[in-house]
């Protein structure tokens, strides 16, 4: 079934159960810091999504997921090196007009998968196993930061030294207009949202005491 519409977005929010008080508390905000942007009720359910798919997983996994994707980067950011990883090829599925529970088993089977899996603006999610090319994080926070950068973690805001996923995932929030991406960290399970270059949202306590001081929330 379709998302609900006529609960609103804090709604929804706090009718999951698996949010911490500061999700019930700033999730919103964060989901609707990017005017423009992706839909925040399908970042919500996507977000919701992978948090569910952690909870259940047998064995720790890593995710890159791309929301906003447009067809016309294909060509210069997307490559598949295994066909038997892109599963919506030639079926797709709408995260907007399914279930919640048919979204978790639907993405479930990607979770040993190395690629990213493409989301459009309309919710609809087409590819998997995507490596995504032409990310250059080095350039992108030289840019952001106007200068050169000797740590490429401390300079996106991240807690600690991360991998190659969450460095092409931020790079890629800033290259790709308009997106939103969500990684989950198989070291450590923890799952963050980016956007424009910076951490939107995050599982890692410091990260979000950052953001919630961008926010002028410093007394949490």
């Amino acid at each position: 079934m379709p998302m609900i519409k006529n609960l609103s977005l804090d709604q929804r929010i706090h009718a999951y159960p698996r949010f911490t008080e500061k999700e019930k508390t700033y999730l919103e905000r964060a989901l609707s810091a990017l005017p423009g942007g992706v839909d925040p009720e399908l970042k919500l359910k996507v977000y919701k999504t992978v948090l569910e798919l952690q909870a259940h997983a047998r064995k720790p996994f890593g995710m890159i997921m791309v929301v906003g994707w447009r067809r016309k980067w294909d060509r210069n950011h997307a490559a598949v090196a295994d066909a038997d990883q892109n599963l919506f090829k030639t079926r797709h599925f709408n995260v907007s007009d399914h279930s919640f529970k048919e979204c978790v088993g639907s993405l479930k089977r990607t979770t040993d998968f190395d690629g990213a899996i493409l989301i459009s603006r309309e919710g609809i999610v087409f590819a998997s196993g995507v490596y995504l090319e032409n990310m250059k994080p080095k350039k992108v926070a030289q840019e952001m930061c106007g200068g050169n950068v000797e740590d490429l973690s401390a300079a996106f805001g991240f807690e600690k030294k991360v991998h190659t996923r969450h460095l092409a995932g931020i790079a890629a929030s800033y290259i790709l207009k308009g997106t939103t991406i969500i990684t989950v960290s198989e070291e450590d399970r923890s799952v963050r949202m980016f956007e424009r270059g910076r951490i939107a949202w995050s599982t890692v306590a410091k990260e979000v005491k950052n953001i919630l001081d961008d926010f002028g929330e410093n007394s949490v």
